[in-house]
């Protein structure tokens, strides 16, 4: 007989089980949140990669809370704020030190919490303002910036061997053919080299055998030496101390010798300034002379004076006849007196009239020319007289002194080309010839 099954009650007895696990579940849940926990701020520096929520919390390598949140600190982005529980016992106190570790080979991240001291006190905190705990740096951290930085250096240096690499290549390659040149020259260079190993080998033969030499020398001035006595060592050392001595004592007159060779130098540095002035000035005049003007200035003054000389006659006619004439004008100015008074007388008056007043006035005038002309002629006749006598030998001698001074110039121009140094330094005028 089949037995007739009650749905409803099946129903509800499934849904009455359902229930139950659910408010199981409710409960176990409740009572683990319900126990006392201590919240934390974890304050990380950095990136924290791989730590999310609900990581584990260690203590000394024990787990004893969980990661509750993460945040970023709103006044630096640079800094990561993990907020965590732990067990009540936890001895977290105010030196516990925290950082970010990572779990073998996985990559899972915990923040591991270590001691402190036992006289530290401990870390105070409450729900409403957790203790904080700054972290530092993992070694994960340090070693995986520090490859980094290694890595970023290394390749700068990779870079920069490269560089120097494309840089240095041509040099190098040339300094390998230069390498390669040397050692063909070397080797085409055998025979010279050869020779200039045995040249070296006997130089040094020879070194050898004038250090053995020089030994031996050595050992005579060694002996020298100690036959040199002592006290004529000090006599000598005596003497030149005494020598030196009166050498300082006579040290101001050394120095006013000095002063006065140094005077004496500076006039003979002035003289020789004074010397090369004037043969300069001699050397300008002698240059600025023209010897043809000279000797043509000369021939014409003896021309002149052997013109004189030979026409001495004519001169002495000239004068003559010119005394002649004045003795004749003289006479007839006499005459021309007496014929005056004679018309005078037989005019008889003072010479007022017209004609006869104006022949006393020429005749006057005649006179007085006739006078005037006497004491020219006489004039004329002295110079004539002294010019070719006196003037002449005056020509003649300054003729003679003109040629026998341009001889003496032309004697101290060869003189002075001959041996310039008798005239800056004194001494003979005659040159000194050395045999060989």
């Amino acid at each position: 007989m089949e037995t007739r099954a009650n749905h409803a009650l099946i129903g509800l007895f499934t849904l009455a089980v359902v229930l139950c696990g659910f408010g199981f579940v409710w409960w176990f849940a409740g009572a683990a949140d319900s126990g006392q926990r201590n919240a934390y701020n974890v304050i990380f520096q950095g990136s924290v990669s791989g730590l999310t929520r609900g990581s584990g919390v260690l203590f000394n390598g024990i787990r004893v809370g969980e990661v509750v949140s993460l945040a970023l600190d709103p006044q630096n982005p640079q800094r990561v704020t993990a907020r965590i529980t732990t067990e009540p016992t936890t001895p977290i106190r105010t030196d516990t030190k925290a950082r970010l570790e990572y779990q073998g080979l996985t990559g899972v991240a915990a923040i591991q919490l270590e001691g402190g001291k036992t006289d530290a006190p401990v870390l105070a905190t409450s729900s409403s303002e957790p203790g904080v705990i700054i972290a530092e740096r993992s070694a994960v951290q340090d070693l995986l910036e520090g490859a980094r930085k290694v890595m970023t250096r290394a390749d700068g240096i990779m870079a920069t061997v490269e560089e120097f690499i494309v840089e240095a290549r041509q040099p190098l390659t040339n300094s390998l053919n230069n390498v390669e040149r040397f050692t063909t020259a070397v080797a085409g260079n055998s025979d010279q080299i050869d020779r200039f190993l045995r040249a070296t080998g006997d130089a040094a033969t020879r070194i050898t055998e004038l250090a053995g030499r020089l030994e031996g020398l050595t050992d005579d001035l060694r002996n020298i030496v100690q036959a040199v006595n002592p006290q004529e060592v000090d006599a000598i050392v005596g003497n030149f101390q005494t020598f030196s001595d009166g050498l300082a004592k006579a040290a101001p007159r050394i120095d006013s010798i000095s002063a006065d060779a140094s005077a004496v130098t500076r006039d003979i540095r002035e003289v020789t300034g004074r010397l090369q002035n004037t043969f300069t000035h001699v050397d300008r005049v002698i240059a600025a002379v023209d010897a043809d003007q000279v000797r043509s200035t000369v021939n014409s003054f003896s021309s002149f004076a052997r013109t004189l000389e030979s026409n001495r006659g004519n001169v002495d006619d000239i004068v003559e006849d010119a005394r002649e004439l004045t003795e004749r004008l003289n006479e007839a100015s006499k005459r021309l007196d007496s014929i005056l008074e004679g018309a005078d007388s037989l005019i008889g008056s003072n010479g007022q009239g017209g004609g006869f007043g104006e022949f006393t006035e020429t005749a006057k005038a005649i006179r007085i020319l006739a006078e005037n002309l006497d004491e020219r002629t006489q004039l004329l006749s002295r110079d004539i007289s002294g010019f070719t006598g006196r003037g002449l030998r005056q020509i003649d001698a300054f003729t003679s002194q003109g040629t026998r001074t341009l001889t003496e110039i032309e004697r101290v121009l060869r003189s002075f080309e001959r041996n310039p140094r008798q005239f800056l330094f004194g001494g003979s005028s005659i040159p000194e010839f050395r045999g060989r």
